[in-house]
């Protein structure tokens, strides 16, 4: 399920779940575009230039 345009802590989420929580493979995918349409928003209203998400992290997310 990984993506090129995600982020490992984004797929751990996502594969917890559809793995755990047993949610569906659509209903992840479009998990998956929200928060990286969520941390795009984040990332230019704090000036970040580069949106590869290899600047999120725990941390990060907890900043939201």
């Amino acid at each position: 399920m990984q993506s090129d345009k995600s982020c490992p802590i984004v797929e751990q989420y996502l594969a917890y779940l559809i793995t755990i929580k047993g949610r569906r493979k659509n209903t992840a995918l479009e998990y998956r575009l929200d928060l990286l349409q969520l941390f795009r928003f984040v990332a230019r209203c704090r000036r970040i230039k580069h949106i590869d998400f290899k600047f999120v992290d725990i941390e990060f997310i907890r900043s939201v």
